[in-house]
């Protein structure tokens, strides 16, 4: 049996940013308003401005990062994973460090920094110091890009190594195209630090600022068909809409949807839970998944099946197309212990890509999960 875990293949950084930019919700919901917590910095109708203009920044950003990315940055030679991309992570830590400790002007239209925790030793209350997280050179590196996306900074020279700000040196930061970037920015940190759910102890990626996850400070939980929605806006219509059916079917039927998203990768899980006799956690809930809407770089947007009694039905097996046929055949686990090939991520289901060559099977794909779900809740 082979060892091999099969080579990571990352995309191009034009691919990345094209892949990320398209996650990029396209508007605000129309009845969104701010949960009471943030309406002390601002009002309703403000937030909705200001978010619109981080939402048009995240735009330019993934479209500079497509032109311009690969002067700042190179993919690693042997990556730990898909999704390792760090400079993406260091410009969001900045982005997090200039919305959340950033103070804004008298007149609103920059802001003042004396501190940047991300990257700037400082001192905590007890009076120890604190190591910073990156180096100066890569905070350098971020105020370069960020000013290819329009920021402007007074007192500094771009083309040096470092920069030390303190309460006596303050950096001031603009956005001359439309100052209320600024006012999204920060409400969007503020709740990536205060209220986001950490998937770990030390989860500290700030999801958000990149995923334009502006429902976190809203005044309602978010829903996970609206958080589905606005996923699957790049593909397909007929497809989009067959995954939304599939969802609301599922919710009837008594299953529960839960949502895992991160920067780069979006999963949708579809487990039965009713049976259990206490409450579980996340991470059981969809170690019970019946099937999942994946969106990853490695897969890109796929629905994934993972089917436990398929020899209950032989009689509907042997009407669906040949290639689902194939599938449940060889079933799915381990691509080493199965095939004898290198991981192909074959332990999580039987994968379909969401695209036009779905439509093709969705009527089988349906009566298969539809069958599934019946005997799961018998």
């Amino acid at each position: 049996m082979s060892t091999d875990h099969g080579p990571i293949i990352q995309k191009s950084i034009k691919e990345i940013s094209q892949y990320l930019k398209v996650l990029v919700p396209t508007g605000l919901e129309k009845d969104f308003s701010l949960n009471q917590k943030y309406k002390e910095l601002t009002s309703d109708e403000q937030a909705r401005q200001g978010l619109l203009a981080y939402r048009d920044f995240l735009n330019l950003f993934f479209d500079q990062l497509a032109d311009q990315g690969d002067h700042f940055f190179k993919l690693k030679k042997k990556p730990n994973h898909e999704a390792d991309y760090p400079f993406l992570y260091v410009l969001s830590d900045l982005l997090s460090d200039i919305g959340y400790f950033g103070e804004f002007s008298k007149d609103k239209k920059s802001i003042l920094m004396t501190e940047m925790p991300s990257f700037i030793a400082s001192v905590d209350a007890r009076g120890h110091k604190i190591k910073a997280k990156n180096s100066k050179a890569n905070l350098m590196r971020c105020l370069n890009f960020l000013s290819l996306c329009g920021f402007v900074y007074k007192g500094i020279d771009l083309d040096n190594k470092a920069l030390d700000i303190s309460k006596d040196h303050m950096l001031e930061i603009t956005y001359p195209s439309d100052p209320k970037i600024f006012l999204g920015l920060k409400l969007l940190a503020i709740g990536d630090i205060e209220d986001r759910e950490k998937r770990y102890k030390n989860d500290f990626n700030h999801d958000n600022l990149l995923r334009w996850d502006y429902r976190l400070i809203g005044h309602k939980s978010p829903d996970p068909f609206t958080l589905l929605e606005d996923a699957l806006n790049s593909i397909p219509t007929s497809v989009k809409a067959f995954v939304l059916k599939m969802h609301r079917h599922c919710i009837e039927k008594g299953l529960t949807c839960l949502p895992k998203l991160s920067t780069f990768d979006y999963q949708f899980a579809y487990a039965y839970t009713k049976k259990s006799k206490k409450e579980l956690s996340p991470k059981a809930i969809y170690q019970k998944r019946l099937w999942t809407l994946s969106i990853s770089p490695r897969h890109g947007f796929s629905l994934v099946l993972r089917p436990k009694r398929t020899q209950k039905y032989p009689g509907l097996i042997d009407e669906m197309p040949l290639l689902i046929q194939e599938k449940i055949e060889i079933g799915y686990g381990c691509d080493r212990k199965l095939r004898n090939q290198p991981c192909q991520g074959g332990c999580q289901g039987h994968r379909f890509p969401l695209d036009a060559s779905l439509l093709e099977i969705d009527h089988s794909l349906e009566r298969w999960i539809e069958e599934e779900v019946l005997l799961e809740i018998m």
